[in-house]
This record gives structure tokens, C-alpha cells and sequence, in this order.
């Protein structure tokens, strides 16, 4: 495994090898086969604005643990795939979770990307923009960058017309709409709750306070930094040479009343997941909160009926203008 050095490299603030456990995100091959086919849509969505049928050189900036890059690489649809990370331990986490599922049966019927990796530092990506760089993937990773703005920037002026850009981030919504009821959950409860959960609690009130201030001073020393609100990251986009399409929890499916059921049920599922393994709460915490709140997760359910909410996340696909 060969690696090129775009920037000086650094360890994650946690600890790369512990990351997926920490939040929940350990892979096996049906989750793969699905995050395979889910990316494939985005993917075709994408290639769609540009006219071709498959990508010639993808970048993906902040690869992490793979969560993005495994789909990519097992797409079909993207012929050479540039990996890059600040972090060297991920690129090889990465390349050994490759190293596993390609010689996974169910893998077969995919043509892999030619892969290489790269340590890159997002505001030093026009180091590794190729002349044929026609996608870049950006999985949850601007809220990472000091000056986001820069990066958004540099990928505007240092690639080509035409260009694919295929971006998820947390959504403001989430964190606004729970941190009022986390707050006032745990003083209601605060005597039946451990010590632990009211920390978690704290913690998150105060990341998205911190998240959402303007003063830089001390962003720089934590690895989140921001969040952001859909209009910003669209305005932002558009700003710098590109047309938009923003997807509520990465999808067009639209909520069916009909399915008010089991529209809770996905819910109140993903609200576990970013409770527990997202933030810390455990599973007592969850357990007590979702039966606190059963009507007020109703209420948020119906009032998203004809939206593919109650909103998590947005993917953005974007391609430049020519």
C-alpha cells in the first residue's frame, strides 16, 4: 500500500481503531450490499447532470473509517477512486476493510475502482486535483475544516467544468430540535438518571452551542467544528460556481402517511442510533427519553408526512457549471 503525502499527516483526536465501535458503525456484508446500493443511486443521480455513464477519476476527501469509500470503490460506476485522509491509521483501516470484503462472495458482481491513497488536509486538495478529476466526495466531513469556506472555494477554482460534487452533513435540525428536550428531559428526570447520561446530556447541549458560534478563536482544537443549516451550505455552493440538489436524509422517498407506524418506528430507530453510539447516552437513557416524548415524536412524524423527515442529515449533488 502506497501513499502519497499531499500535507503533513496527524492522528484523530479518537482513536482511529476504536472509532467504528464507538459509533456503532462495525460492517459486515449486508450493510455493505445496501450502502452499495444506496450510493449507486447518488452516483447516478450525479452522473445524470454530467451526461456520462461513468466517473473517470474520483477524490474523497476525509475518508475516515470507509463509510463512504467501500460503496464507492464497490460501485461499478467510478473507474479510478483517489482516497485521502489527514489521518495515515485510517487510510490503512480503510485499505484493510477493502482488503476483507473483496474476497467476499457477494462482492463478485461489482467491478472494483483502481484505488489509490494520499494524506491530504482538505485546504490542500488542489495538490491532489487531477486534470481528469471529475467527482469529489466530501461524506460528513466539511464541518471538520476551520475554514470550510476556503475548501468549498478551492474546489470551485481548481477543477473543472462539470465537475461532480457529492457532499452529506449533519443537519442543524437535529441538534436544535432534541437539545431543548434532552435539557429539559434530564431536570425533569435528573434523580433517575446516572451520572454518566447527565454528562452526555451537558456535553451535548455545549457541542452545539459551540458548533453554532462564529468566533474561530478556539475551533481550530476540536475535530467538530461546525453545522450547518441546508440554506447555508446551498447558498455556499452556489456561490462558487455550482447548480444544487439537496436530499433530506440522502433520499427523495417522501414519508407515507399511511405508514405512520412504521414512519416512527424508522425514527425512533435513527434517534436511538445518534442518541446511543452518536452522543454517549445509554441505552437506559434512550429507552426512558423515547417513552417520555412518545407524543412529541408522533407530533414531529406527522408534521413531516409529506417530507422525507423528521431531518438527520442532507446529502448535496452538485456538478459545476459549465
Amino acid at each position: 500500500m502506497e501513499i502519497t503525502h499531499y500535507s503533513e499527516g496527524r492522528s484523530y483526536a479518537t482513536s482511529e481503531d476504536t472509532y467504528d465501535s464507538m459509533y456503532g458503525r462495525e460492517l459486515n456484508t449486508g450493510l455493505l450490499n445496501t450502502q452499495i446500493a444506496a450510493t449507486k443511486n447518488l452516483l447516478a443521480k450525479a452522473l445524470d447532470a454530467t451526461g456520462k455513464t461513468r466517473f473517470n477519476n474520483a477524490l474523497e476527501l476525509g475518508a475516515g473509517t470507509g463509510r463512504f469509500t467501500l460503496p464507492l470503490y464497490f460501485s461499478n460506476l467510478i473507474e479510478s477512486l483517489t482516497v485521502t485522509d489527514i489521518s495515515e491509521a485510517f487510510l490503512h483501516l480503510v485499505d484493510s476493510k477493502i482488503q476483507k470484503f473483496s474476497h467476499s462472495t457477494h462482492q463478485d458482481e461489482y467491478t472494483r475502482a483502481s484505488i489509490s491513497y494520499g494524506i491530504l488536509d482538505g485546504e490542500d486538495l488542489e495538490k491532489a486535483v487531477k486534470i481528469d478529476t471529475d467527482l469529489i466526495i466530501l461524506g460528513a466531513v466539511l464541518h471538520h475544516f476551520l475554514n470550510y469556506k476556503d475548501v468549498i472555494h478551492k474546489i470551485g477554482s481548481s477543477t473543472p467544468p462539470g465537475l461532480a460534487l457529492i457532499m452529506t452533513e449533519p443537519c442543524i435540525d437535529f441538534s436544535m430540535t432534541f437539545a431543548p428536550l434532552i435539557s429539559a428531559f434530564c431536570r425533569a428526570n435528573k434523580d433517575n438518571l446516572s451520572d454518566k447520561d447527565l454528562l452526555s446530556s451537558r456535553r451535548f447541549v455545549n457541542a452545539l452551542k459551540f458548533r453554532t458560534q462564529d468566533d474561530y478563536k478556539n475551533k481550530y482544537m476540536m475535530e467538530d467544528k461546525h453545522i450547518f443549516r441546508p440554506d447555508e451550505i446551498i447558498e455556499l455552493l452556489s456561490n462558487n460556481g455550482f447548480y444544487v440538489q439537496a436530499l433530506p436524509n440522502g433520499r427523495e422517498r417522501k414519508y407515507d402517511p399511511s405508514r405512520r407506524e412504521s414512519n416512527e418506528s424508522d425514527f425512533v430507530r435513527n434517534l436511538r442510533t445518534r442518541l446511543g453510539a452518536g452522543n454517549g447516552f445509554s441505552n437506559s437513557f434512550c429507552d426512558k427519553f423515547c417513552s417520555f416524548y412518545k407524543e412529541e415524536i408522533e407530533i414531529l412524524c406527522f408534521t413531516h408526512a409529506n417530507v422525507a423527515g423528521p431531518f438527520f442529515d442532507y446529502t448535496y449533488i452538485a456538478h459545476k457549471k459549465g
